[in-house]
């Protein structure tokens, strides 16, 4: 009788090892076919995504590629299907489980998976939805830098990049400058705020700097500095110690230019060769004249406008003329750099946001009664909602401050203002830190 319990005991226990061993089994298909499922997820909506690219260019995705993704994508569907039928197919015995960690498990996949699937859905979104601001941003910044133009075409094609481009230009004013509308006289009324902010100073003050601060849009400000210079003939050029035309030749900090000048008052001036971002800074765009002295006739940079200078009777010259006519029109200061954004009181066309993205500004512009205007707005803070200025918001800061001629000067990490041997802006490189760099010229104020 004992011997016969035994047995059934016996064969009892060997059921139940058999069926936790299956049921193992079993668990361990389930989990492999889940986890088939959570990879076909991720995968169906990585290949999607880098189809939609595919469709764009083929800078980045090249047609080989583009036909295995496709290939890809098709059989991971099937997968997807397979894993789906398995998982649910499969029949698994009650056993104990960890509730506890089952539901924080499922929790987990679900937030992740919410989380790539929104998230991914949400930049291919910005990058190729129906609401092209994001774009436009992205392929005007980039175009208008000749060592990031690569991440346009990265994801962008070139028809693409220049239906963007044709639809965000600056049409210039094709005049030059006329010197008899300035007029150096004392306004002693105020027709708007911007005149008072400009007019309302001390007497013999040779200088005023005004805050520029605004909201666009409640997740957008404009914010930098003007400073309007009341006496022109204060106003000159300071090329860099180490300029030249190679590209080994050393630019110089505007704040240091600022102090080995004792200037009170500094702004950074023309472009610079600068391709793949490996340059120093020091070799200038177009034509360089500092104290009636031509120091270089380069190639212009292709950003528009042309001579942008002071003569001898400190009217500024904005005008499509060789270094030759320049000098002897009596220009005494000129960098060439642009586009020109008023001439004569007329504000040049713009489309868009100009096809100059948003980033730092600098700009130089003078009044009709000959107050000067130096220009620099901040950029590149998206945390402080400060992407930075269009071309367009500069020109119109410029003309609501009254200025009948104005012109952009070099942007980007360039732009910088400089009080009494302190940068008071805040510059921006390209990673979005607060510095700035070596530039081959400078306007600046000296008492």
């Amino acid at each position: 009788m004992d011997n016969t319990i035994e047995i059934k005991l016996e064969r009892v226990n060997k059921n139940k090892d058999v069926n936790i061993s299956n049921n193992k089994k079993v668990k361990s298909k389930k989990k492999f076919y889940f986890g088939l499922i959570i990879f076909s997820i991720l995968f169906f909506f990585f290949a999607l995504y880098m189809l939609i690219i595919a469709g764009h260019t083929t800078y980045l995705i090249r047609k080989p590629f583009k036909m295995l993704l496709l290939v890809l994508f098709t059989l991971n569907i099937g997968l997807n299907v397979y894993s789906i039928y398995q998982f649910f197919t499969i029949k698994e015995e009650n056993v104990p489980k960890n509730k506890i960690l089952s539901v924080v498990f499922k929790i987990f996949i679900t937030v992740f998976l919410i989380a790539y699937i929104g998230g991914s859905t949400y930049v291919m979104n910005m990058f190729y939805g129906k609401n092209d601001k994001f774009r436009i941003w992205w392929i005007t910044n980039a175009m208008t830098s000749l060592s990031h133009q690569k991440y346009a075409r990265f994801i962008y094609s070139e028809e693409e990049i220049q239906h963007v481009m044709s639809s965000n230009v600056v049409n210039e004013i094709q005049e030059n400058t006329n010197g008899n509308l300035v007029d150096f006289q004392n306004k002693e009324t105020y027709e708007n705020e911007y005149e008072k902010a400009i007019l309302d100073r001390k007497k013999g003050q040779l200088y005023k700097i005004i805050n520029i601060s605004y909201y666009t849009s409640p997740n957008r400000k404009v914010e930098g500095k003007l400073v309007a210079i009341y006496d022109p003939s204060k106003v000159s050029l300071v090329s860099a110690r180490g300029a030249g035309n190679t590209l080994a030749a050393k630019g110089e900090m505007v704040v240091d230019m600022a102090r080995r000048t004792d200037s009170v008052i500094a702004i950074n001036a023309g472009g610079f060769y600068d391709p793949d971002w490996n340059s120093m800074g020091g070799y200038p765009h177009g034509i360089v004249i500092s104290k009636g002295k031509l120091l270089f006739d380069n190639k212009k940079a292709g950003v528009g406008g042309g001579i942008v200078g002071f003569d001898k009777n400190n009217k500024l010259i904005l005008g499509r003329y060789t270094a030759q006519e320049a000098i002897k029109m009596g220009i005494r200061d000129a960098v060439e750099f642009g586009p020109y954004l008023i001439v004569n009181g007329k504000l040049s066309d713009m489309k868009g946001n100009g096809g100059w993205g948003e980033a730092n500004r600098t700009a130089i512009g003078q009044r009709k009664d000959g107050i000067v205007l130096f220009l620099v707005l901040d950029g590149r803070r998206p945390l402080d909602k400060v992407p930075g200025a269009s071309i367009v918001e500069v020109r119109d800061i410029m003309a609501k401050y009254g200025a009948i001629n104005a012109v952009a000067m070099d942007g980007g990490t360039s732009s910088s203002m400089v009080h009494n041997g302190k940068i008071i802006t805040n510059p921006r490189n390209g990673s979005l830190q607060p510095f700035t760099r070596p530039v081959p010229n400078a306007w600046v104020v000296q008492e």
